[in-house]
């Protein structure tokens, strides 16, 4: 075997290729603790006692981390074969892969964990052997295709503005823009903006905590800390900031580094030079001109320790690449030579910025720069040459290394495209159909995505398309032939359902589910992951608490608070820890709630939640009728019970009007139950016409991303009388399909009433009691959206109900008079958009 043979062979089976090389990827001391403040259960191991971090699934084996406090390092244990919950005592040891980005060197050993088991192209990978889990893929990636496009062109869409120039991807898979004196931010899988202003001109830099926290520069030289409403001047434009650890940020100005400590927030020290690199065991290097150095704990320069550098790039978390003369070398984080390239070619000054990537402490990848078409993966003594005929009248423009240690890259002009290169098959290029972008950068986000900068504007969200499993394979039981495909792509979430199908116990469902529900958490297909998760607690449910804790550690790496929330509530009420009360602070969304009747909703809406001190005075519970006119004792005790704890009690409000009766009033929530006319044909025919007005008028109170809900008898009983089934009359009495279309409300959830607030009791109109039991009551949520909702001309529209009934005339226009919503499961998880 000659060396280039035996360089691709080790670089295709992940192996390292100078084994005399310390492995430096997990240097993380000073912050390899922090972060686990809130996890406690404890596990005995042979090396101490260790903090359970999260479990998942890799393959059909349950794999356990957790936080080795006398190693100060991650380990793991794996599960035993065909035994739910239960581990080998086994311990293995976690390697990490490098940090490659210099905003996650804070990031605590956990958190990183968290980021990796959320990234679509990243799985622990567990070598039994030497005791050891790793993360890789085995998965080739087919293509890339584009998932979402961002462009700048009309000035009142939301993304007006955004550039390259100031930019975040954020930890739990947002990204945010500095634009003016707003950061704007986006949800990529919802689609939607959040946007946050300043006391500033211009916005040039942001950070973010390990815990979330942002913070941003501007043009003046303040730093600002918006969740803390503090801030501290610096003299100049600000750069960039980087977090050092979670209580001090880096800051740079022109030819000035800063050092900033949060707690108090004041300025620690300052040094003139042009760059800083920080890395993952605290050690902050200084390029000052052509030499670099160290810093003392006074943020003093100590004595130049390289000098005469041409150039210096950051290489992940305990290296950087530095250039002198021909010769380019890997320096670890002490000074010493790790391993060192040289090429016969002369570096351009912009070449070192943009094409020289570090993949490991022994391998680079660049783009050649005689013929700019070119990319080399290069080692010590081997060079691997990727150059696709096709390329030859285009050049590599951009390139990143992805969690996987995988390459991808663009080129300048259209029709090229971007290309990933993987290491399970050197020789194979896998290529986007986004051939009409020519990209200048990109980077990958927390779940496996890739963000690219158009040069024509605007940015472009692309997405890897798996190899789809090979059925040639010779197997003769369906169960195994599924379990291949999902081990080979566990992201191929309508397999779990046929898998769980072919189990023939509860133990072996719940492991599917809670599979499945990982994978769905990596493809932030959330409303996917909650139904698996809510499936694997009904089948197994000695094992609720389990399969909440595991959800809730997943759900952490996510933007979807509101979940989180939900989760958290689900594990106090299994546990009365307080700390899972910590997801929620003392302000709530704003509720108004319309035909309150006996105001049995608005107690048990209290009851279900009493551990939310403060609840009570975000809610604003009305009815249509005078008080004078309520004589029922037990209402009224329930009135005055609900107004000692803080609920506003109104009369006499109207659900049509009310956008008139709370101007200039927001609501995130307004929620109507049960809302009736009468029983006669003249009364049910006036009634048509309230819910309508009534999402005009709310409609007036919300912004876009609240939400209406409206609970309606749902009984799927046939009523003889009318010669239909009661919940399609139930729709049509209140038209729901009307009223939400015309006033631009999406469905995105419907879920089963009664289960939700046990202690609700229905009032019908104009009587004390009712025969309508909550068991038969479903819950229909709506959220304002800011454009025109389509229905039955919606067919690649993914969702999981139909609407039925609507009247389209000879001009096209469609009429809902008659339509309603049929919608696939009344599960309490029930999602029908990717909102939550």
């Amino acid at each position: 075997m000659n060396e280039k043979e035996s360089f691709e062979k080790k670089v295709a089976t992940g192996s390292p290729i100078a084994s005399k090389v310390k492995d430096l990827h997990c240097s993380t001391e000073g912050r390899i603790g922090e972060g686990l403040e809130q996890e406690e259960s404890k596990s005995s191991f042979s090396g101490g006692t260790s903090t359970s971090i999260i479990s998942t699934m890799c393959g059909d084996k349950r794999v356990e981390f957790f936080f080795n406090e006398q190693k100060k390092s991650l380990v793991a244990k794996v599960g035993k074969d065909g035994e739910v919950g239960k581990v080998d005592q086994v311990e293995f040891t976690v390697v990490l892969p490098p940090i490659r980005n210099q905003n996650h060197v804070a990031l605590s050993q956990a958190c990183r964990l968290r980021m990796l088991l959320r990234n679509r192209l990243v799985k622990p990978l567990i070598d039994k052997t030497n005791k050891t889990i790793t993360f890789g893929t085995g998965r080739q990636v087919e293509s890339w295709k584009i998932l979402s496009t961002y462009e700048i062109l009309n000035p009142e869409n939301p993304p007006a503005g955004i550039s390259s120039d100031c930019y975040l991807v954020r930890s739990n898979g947002t990204i945010s823009f500095g634009v003016g004196n707003t950061v704007k931010t986006l949800d990529i899988h919802n689609d939607t903006w959040s946007i946050q202003s300043f006391q500033t001109n211009q916005i040039t830099a942001m950070a973010e905590s390990p815990d979330g926290l942002l913070i941003v520069g501007d043009d003046n030289g303040v730093i600002h800390i918006p969740e803390k409403g503090i801030s501290i001047a610096l003299e100049g434009p600000v750069q960039r900031i980087t977090f050092k650890n979670p209580n001090e940020v880096l800051v740079k100005q022109e030819n000035i580094i800063s050092l900033i400590s949060l707690k108090p927030m004041k300025l620690t020290g300052h040094v003139e030079a042009n760059e800083f690199f920080c890395l993952g065991n605290g050690q902050i290097i200084i390029q000052k001109d052509k030499t670099l150095h160290k810093v003392d704990k006074e943020f003093k320069l100590e004595k130049a320790f390289e000098e005469n550098v041409d150039g210096v790039l950051y290489g992940h978390d305990s290296s950087l690449l530095v250039l002198k003369g021909k010769k380019t070398f890997i320096l670890s984080y002490n000074g010493e030579t790790i391993s060192s390239f040289g090429w016969i070619d002369k570096w351009e000054d912009r070449a070192i910025s943009i094409h020289l990537k570090s993949i490991d402490n022994n391998r680079v990848a660049y783009r050649e720069f005689k013929e700019k078409s070119v990319m080399r993966i290069s080692g010590e003594k081997s060079t691997w040459t990727h150059n696709p005929k096709k390329h030859k009248e285009w050049f590599i423009n951009c390139s990143t290394i992805l969690s996987d240690g995988s390459i991808i890259y663009a080129t300048n002009q259209q029709g090229a495209g971007i290309h990933h290169i993987q290491y399970i098959q050197l020789d194979k290029m896998t290529s986007s159909s986004a051939q009409e972008y020519s990209i200048r950068i990109l980077e990958e986000t927390v779940d496996g995505l890739v963000i690219g900068f158009n040069y024509g504007g605007g940015i472009v969200i692309f997405e890897p398309d798996i190899e789809a499993w090979d059925p040639n394979i010779d197997n003769n039981f369906k169960k195994d032939q599924l379990n291949l495909q999902l081990k080979y792509d566990p992201t191929q979430l309508h397999l779990y359902d046929e898998l769980v199908a072919l189990q023939g116990n509860s133990p072996d469902k719940y492991l599917v589910f809670m599979r499945g529900m990982e994978a769905a958490i990596k493809l932030n297909k959330i409303y996917k992951a909650r139904r698996f998760y809510e499936k694997a607690k009904n089948v197994l449910p000695l094992f609720k608490q389990e399969a909440a804790e595991r959800f809730y550690q997943h759900l952490k790496s996510t933007p979807y608070k509101q979940q989180r929330r939900v989760v958290a509530l689900e594990l106090y009420a299994l546990t009365k820890e307080e700390k899972y009360l910590k997801e929620f602070n003392s302000t709530y969304k704003s509720r108004l709630i319309i035909g309150e009747g006996n105001f049995s909703y608005t107690k048990s809406l209290l009851e279900e939640h009493s551990q939310l001190e403060g609840l009570a005075k975000s809610i604003i519970a009305t009815e249509l009728i005078k008080k004078s006119e309520l004589k029922n004792k037990i209402i009224l005790g329930t009135i005055e019970e609900l107004e000692k704890k803080g609920v506003n009690i109104m009369f006499e409000v109207d659900g049509q009007v009310i956008g008139k009766r709370f101007t200039d009033q927001k609501y995130k929530r307004i929620q109507w139950n049960c809302p009736f006319g009468g029983t006669s044909g003249t009364a049910r025919e006036d009634f048509k016409k309230v819910v309508p007005k009534f999402f005009q008028s709310a409609s007036q109170l919300q912004n876009v991303g609240d939400r209406i809900h409206i609970a309606l008898d749902q009984s799927k009983s046939y009523w003889k009388e009318r010669k239909n089934y009661v919940y399609i009359e139930r729709q049509t009495d209140n038209p729901i399909v009307k009223g939400s279309i015309k006033a631009k409300y999406k469905l995105i959830r419907k879920r089963r009433f009664g289960k939700r607030y046990p202690n609700y009791e229905h009032k019908m109109t104009d009587q004390d009691g009712s025969s309508l039991k909550p068991s038969v009551i479903r819950e229909f949520v709506f959220e304002k959206v800011d454009h025109d909702i389509p229905s039955i001309q919606d067919g690649e529209i993914d969702k999981n109900y139909v609407i039925n009934g609507i009247v389209t005339d000879q001009k096209n226009i469609e009429h809902y008079g008659n339509a309603y919503f049929d919608c696939s499961t009344d599960d309490d998880s029930s999602d029908y958009c990717d909102s939550d």
